[in-house]
């Protein structure tokens, strides 16, 4: 007992002293000199980081591979914020928001009223009567200004919440490491942990004075409270209320979309425990009520903002305005969310002639996605692989929640370059399990049609950057762009229906040889 007290002495000291060296080095280099109350600030922020990171490390089960990977993906969430912040006003483009460091205009406009709030006679609360204009909800502009009114109140230092962000950022770690303690998730477990820890989007959103981290992070609480097995049932019903009327103050809809989350999964693990007969004529009718539910509760705001949101987009591209005469137009909207389902586009992002630190920061956020979407077309056929009927329920939930959300995204944000991968990253710790799920499922079974899907992106994205290259640079003949989507339509329909012609024939040729009698 004596040496567990002093264990835990020792590393709460270390804590402190590594949050104190952490607030030194980032002041100065924030600074550039002595600034003693950012120094202050930013050391007890960073304290207060680094003991939460331990006890959830703890309470986790204090596996080393978990703490490296907690301490990794914060500092390098710190860092690249850090980075942006100092470094845009000299890379990027001239303007307001750019040339003070802000990697989103919604940031920008959002910090900015926080600032102003916090150095006013109004109370910080007053935030969440939806008064301001860059904060609908109210959450996060009330957190950033409570922050400076209390930590730094003589003077404007945004990165005091690139602190608090890099730490919404991370902290749900533990808990989808807990929550995937089951015996089904323990190959995948590290990799959907890592996933979540180091998927680009939410590197940069955490990078950045954005609400996302904090609704990613009680979104794997969600999780936890579904599916931990050491927790009892009262406390994992409490954290997950808790994380959802928390979340419900940063924003109410993604508190209503994590509920519909919440209510399915349970409906879908109390139905595969259960063993019930018709197991999938109830799953389906229960998912169905909770759509209708989901469907009254939002529809008819989704259909106004998908609209407008379409508006934009169609004026904000040149190119997606002429593909949209081109069509009829009960087919806008479908182009319009079919092009936000794969934004951002890589070749795109690669070849777009922009500034080098535009280039890269998109061309990261694409490659993070285009490494996620083969396993999303791919998930349907591992269903095959799942051994026990009741886990088939639910890997087929997360592939519905995955694939629905993903719709739903591009249709809220209107193919949107920004908005749309930012509203998909809402639900990355359920995308981090089925992407690490059926990663696994396919390596087992030696699946093929993995590969196959592999190489149905990689031939869209070879005929995409051809044209990417001729538009933007005119060296390459240009294929008109219906002609290439017929064109990738065709050959990925050559991919597949070959693959499942060959796999026939070799399940054929195993029977035959089966058949045949024994040698005398």
């Amino acid at each position: 007992m004596v040496t567990s007290k002093s264990t835990l002495l020792f590393n709460v000291l270390g804590i402190i002293g590594l949050g104190v060296c952490l607030g030194g080095i980032t002041t100065w280099v924030m600074t550039g000199g002595l600034d003693v109350q950012g120094f202050l600030a930013s050391s007890l922020l960073f304290c207060l980081a680094g003991g939460t990171f331990y006890g959830l490390w703890r309470w986790s089960g204090r596996e080393r591979w978990l703490g490296r990977v907690i301490i990794a993906a914060f500092l390098v969430r710190l860092m690249l914020g850090v980075g942006l912040t100092l470094g845009l006003p000299h890379w990027g483009y001239d303007t307001p928001q750019q040339n003070l460091g802000y990697l989103y205009y919604d940031a920008f406009r959002r910090d900015q009223e926080a600032w102003a709030l916090a150095t006013s006679s109004e109370p910080v609360l007053s935030a969440l009567g939806g008064r301001y204009v860059s904060d609908q909800y109210g959450g996060m502009l009330a957190v950033s200004a409570l922050v400076y009114r209390y930590l730094s109140p003589e003077q404007h230092r945004p990165w005091l919440i690139l602190i608090l962000t890099a730490w919404a950022g991370v902290i749900g770690l533990p808990f989808l490491a807990r929550a995937l303690k089951r015996e089904v998730f323990q190959r995948s477990r590290h990799l959907a942990v890592m996933i979540l820890a180091f998927y680009p989007e939410a590197l940069f959103l955490a990078a950045s004075q954005m609400r996302d981290p904090f609704l990613i992070a009680f979104g794997s609480v969600i999780l936890w409270a579904l599916w931990d097995q050491e927790s009892r049932l009262q406390t994992r019903i409490g954290g997950g209320l808790l994380a959802l009327g928390v979340m419900g103050v940063f924003s109410w809809l993604a508190a209503g979309v994590w509920l519909l989350v919440l209510l399915s999964g349970g409906l879908i693990f109390y139905l595969a425990r259960l063993k019930v007969k018709r197991g999938w004529q109830w799953v389906g009718i229960g998912l169905g009520v909770l759509v209708i539910l989901g469907l009254v509760a939002f529809g008819g705001w989704l259909e106004r903002v998908a609209l407008w949101d379409a508006y934009l987009t169609q004026r904000g591209s040149g190119w997606v305005q002429k593909l949209l005469g081109e069509l009829p137009t009960f087919l806008e909207l479908p182009f319009i969310v079919a092009y936000g389902v794969f934004q951002p586009v890589l070749p795109g992002a690669i070849f777009d002639p922009s500034l080098p630190v535009w280039n890269a920061i998109s061309t990261l956020r694409a490659l993070g996605w285009y490494a996620v979407l083969p396993f999303l077309f791919y998930a349907p056929w591992a269903l095959r692989h799942v051994r026990e009927h009741s886990w088939r329920f639910v890997l087929l939930w997360l592939i519905g929640l995955a694939w629905g959300w993903t719709i739903l995204a591009s249709l809220r944000a209107g193919g949107d370059l920004w908005d749309n991968p930012r509203y998909r990253a809402m639900l990355l710790p359920t995308f981090a399990l089925t992407v690490a799920w059926v990663y696994y499922l396919a390596r087992g079974a030696r699946d093929p049609w993995l590969g196959r899907w592999l190489t149905v992106e990689g031939m869209g994205l070879i005929f995409f950057t051809e044209w990417y290259v001729s538009r933007t640079y005119r060296v390459l003949p240009r294929l008109p762009f219906w002609v290439m989507v017929g064109a990738i339509v065709s050959l990925a329909s050559l991919i597949l229906i070959g693959g499942w012609w060959w796999d026939r024939r070799q399940a054929k040729r195993v029977d035959s040889l089966e058949d045949q009698p024994p040698e005398s």
